[in-house]
């Protein structure tokens, strides 16, 4: 199986369902990936396999929710008489039963008793609200009103001017870009149904609407029902190839749905969703209402809206990681519709700048620094979370996104939307300058949270949905190199500069027992041979670290040379790694000197040549000379009829 891959399933769910085709329903594995998108026809389901599909798996397992898209069709059902029929998907079928509610009959208007002294309602396309809710942290509520008033209670009155006649708000989108690069935590997105109360008109009319009719009813906030319709929006899930146009339009094409649109550049969020609804109805929520005098031509199905629900708010948190002092925000939402456009806007306080703090649950909050200082920020280090699927750890998505993060100018980032489970914090990235382990995780002791990451391996466990999110602290680390020196002085037994030859001298260098080396890496070869010129150089020692660190170089003498007497001394080199104007800096402090003598050995050569034939030779007919490829002199001694052969590579032959 690879990305593109199509995999189709017959199914009889058209003769359940209408609403079809469905398509770009997201399958998400256990582990919140999207690994396919699903078109929902009456007899197939297609799933095409997503770019993201692992190319090693041949199979694929995992869940897909349909949300409000589908609408059950008439199956025969009535009131108190249930039908059940199998739905199958291929080879696998389940039981539905279809119900219909029973109306509750009635001929009583309802609502808020009479009183000519009440005031109606007169609401905006779009109002907002929005508090800070903790540290970090504010809940911001989005009321559409797809009426700009409530102009469904137009069939009873006309108690305000502004009131008109009913229309239905096509293409109703609302619109938050969250400020100051705010992140909306997705796990809290919540929706709810308005259903607005209601009050008659006394017989003697109402005193601040002197149009209104007696008999007639108003729309009245007091007791007002909102209901929690959740399950009825679908998440429309960002792609990599998705600009805010691109991702705006998906919403925009699909009615009762919403997103969330992270701008790749800021990592700041922009929540979008579509209101529009001509699907979920009042009755379906409170079925009572389809009993009740007059309001039953109001909120029930020969209503001006025909009985679908027009007033829909959404809530959610949100977080905000550039922020590092106290700063008044200002979060401004909109609503336009094809017929109509509004806008809203609400303030509060984000408050870091005195005493401790907690992070919001589900959360993890991040701060990247230099090991240097351990204070400096790092901006542009990556970060993902891990979680175990089957005993292995895999990257983790929240609703088809994978779940990760980059750090601001003040080196900090969070990831929220985490559910119950286990998790690993891994860095996946840093600026060019820097280097990471994934080893060193640290309490961050200037947020209390009761969450602990484990401090080598960065994971925490989420027992509840009321349990404090997590805060970390990650050391990233410069690099400094330091090479070790040195020189071999090799002599003959009378003082004299020798000659080194190539590839024959070595020299080692190693840490010493009982130091600490913490971030130091050593070169893969510890040894090297000495130049010509006495020269001696190691490869690089790298450290991350601040400190002094001590290292012993020595000659190792592994491949004796002849006639030669070694330097056995250890020598001590100690290299400091400090904080140099903010860059990590290493020196030695010295460039240890080794002594080689060599001593001269003495051997006497004799040459016998044998001539074949009845000539003798004649005295001085034949002369030998001796010769190699070394560096060699004669010397001949005072008063001494032999010469000496002094050979540079490996003594004086006489």
């Amino acid at each position: 199986m690879k990305p593109g891959d199509t995999i189709k399933l017959s199914t009889n769910i058209g003769t359940m369902f209408g609403n079809l085709p469905s398509s770009d329903v997201p399958l998400y594995s256990e582990s919140g990936q999207k690994i396919a998108t699903a078109t929902i026809t009456g007899t197939e389901i297609k799933f095409t396999l997503d770019s993201d599909f692992p190319s090693d798996r041949n199979f694929m397992s995992g869940s897909l929710y349909t949300g409000a898209r589908l609408k059950a069709l008439d199956n025969g059902a009535t009131a108190g008489n249930p039908v059940t029929k199998p739905l199958t998907v291929e080879d696998a079928s389940t039981n539905v039963t279809f119900k219909v509610r029973d109306s509750v009959p009635g001929t009583n208007t309802g609502g808020v008793p009479s009183d000519p002294s009440r005031r109606t309602i007169n609401n905006r396309l779009i109002e907002k609200q929005g508090w800070t809710s903790a540290y970090d942290t504010a809940r911001i509520k989005l009321i559409s009103n797809q009426l700009g008033s409530l102009r469904l209670f137009n069939t009873y009155n006309n108690i305000d001017s502004t009131f008109g006649t009913y229309q239905e708000q096509t293409h109703m989108m609302i619109v938050d870009k969250i400020p100051r690069n705010g992140v909306v935590d997705l796990s809290t997105i919540s929706f709810s149904a308005v259903r607005y109360n209601w009050t008659e008109v006394p017989a003697s009319g109402n005193r601040f609407y002197a149009q209104a009719t007696p008999g007639t009813v108003m729309p009245y906030e007091s007791g007002s029902n909102w209901i929690p319709v959740t399950q009825y929006f679908t998440q429309i899930n960002q792609s990599s190839s998705d600009t805010y146009d691109s991702f705006y339009a998906k919403v925009k094409a699909q009615k009762l749905s919403y997103g969330v649109f992270k701008d790749p550049a800021t990592g700041g969020d922009t929540f979008i969703a579509n209101m529009s609804n001509d699907s979920l109805k009042y009755t379906d929520l409170e079925p009572s209402l389809a009993g009740i005098n007059k309001i039953k031509d109001i909120y029930g199905n020969n209503g001006p809206s025909h009985g679908n629900v027009v007033t829909f708010f959404a809530e959610f948190d949100t977080h905000y990681p550039d922020i590092t002092s106290l700063e008044n925000v200002t979060n401004t939402g909109n609503a336009k519709s094809d017929q109509a456009e509004d806008s809203a806007s609400v303030s509060y306080t984000i408050d870091k700048a005195n005493g401790t703090a907690n992070v919001a649950a589900g959360s993890i909050n991040i701060k990247a620094v230099d090991d240097i200082d351990g204070t400096t920020p790092i901006a542009g280090a990556e970060f993902k979370i891990q979680t175990k699927v089957g005993g292995n750890w895999t990257d983790y998505y929240i609703r088809g996104r994978k779940a990760t993060a980059k750090t601001n100018v003040r080196g900090e980032a969070t990831i929220s939307g985490l559910s119950r489970g286990d998790y690993r914090l891994v860095q996946t990235s840093t600026p060019a300058k820097y280097t990471y382990t994934n080893k060193v995780f640290k309490p961050n002791a200037a947020i209390a949270t009761a969450g602990s990451v484990n401090a080598t391996e960065g994971t925490f466990k989420i027992q509840n949905a009321t349990q404090p999110g997590f805060a970390v602290i990650v050391p990233n680390y410069q690099t400094a190199e330091a090479v070790i020196k040195g020189h071999k002085d090799y002599v003959d037994s009378e003082g004299t500069a020798v000659t080194i030859p190539e590839n024959t001298f070595e020299v080692s260098v190693s840490q010493i027992a009982g130091e600490n080396y913490d971030g130091v890496t050593m070169p893969g070869d510890v040894t090297t041979f000495v130049h010509s010129d006495g020269r001696i150089e190691f490869d690089k020692i790298k450290f991350t670290k601040v400190g002094t660190y001590k290292f012993k170089v020595k000659e190792t003498a592994s491949n004796p040379v002849a006639g030669v007497a070694y330097d056995t001394a250890e020598k001590e080199v100690k290299v400091t790694v400090a904080n140099d104007g903010g860059t990590l800096k290493a020196t030695a402090d010295s460039e240890p000197r080794f002594r080689n003598v060599f001593t001269s050995v003495k051997k006497n050569l004799r040459v016998k040549k044998t001539l074949s034939g009845e000539i003798p030779p004649a005295a001085g007919e034949f002369k030998f000379e001796l010769s190699q490829s070394w560096n060699y002199s004669t010397r001949t001694k005072r008063g001494a009829n032999a010469s000496r052969l002094c050979a540079r590579q490996e003594g004086c032959y006489g």
